[in-house]
């Protein structure tokens, strides 16, 4: 008796290395970057490290990746400049508040 031919759901594929390039957006390079940015920030002392900052860097890593999947999948991933226009706006208003 053979088994039942497996099914393999399309979310399970293997993505390549550019699939998952093409998938960068602004708000994924602004994540990496408080994270290191904070990371530098503790161990050089620097002054623009504040207690609230601390505190709202979680919040502001989750939130920004929810946005981030939610405009992507809204969009389903065909409007790139329209996607990056928005993105890099809230972004550069972000990052200006965050440094």
């Amino acid at each position: 008796m053979k088994p039942a031919p497996t099914f393999m759901h399309p979310v399970h594929k293997t993505m390549t290395m550019r699939s998952r390039l093409n998938r960068i957006s602004p708000f994924l390079l602004l994540v990496i970057f408080l994270v290191f940015w904070t990371c530098y920030g503790f161990f050089t002392n620097a002054d623009t490290i504040t207690l609230a900052k601390i505190i709202l860097l979680p919040f502001m890593i989750v939130n920004l990746l929810l946005a981030d999947f939610a405009v992507w999948n809204y969009y389903a991933g065909k409007r790139k400049p329209l996607i990056w226009i928005m993105e890099s706006v809230l972004a550069a208003a972000i990052l200006y508040w965050f440094i």
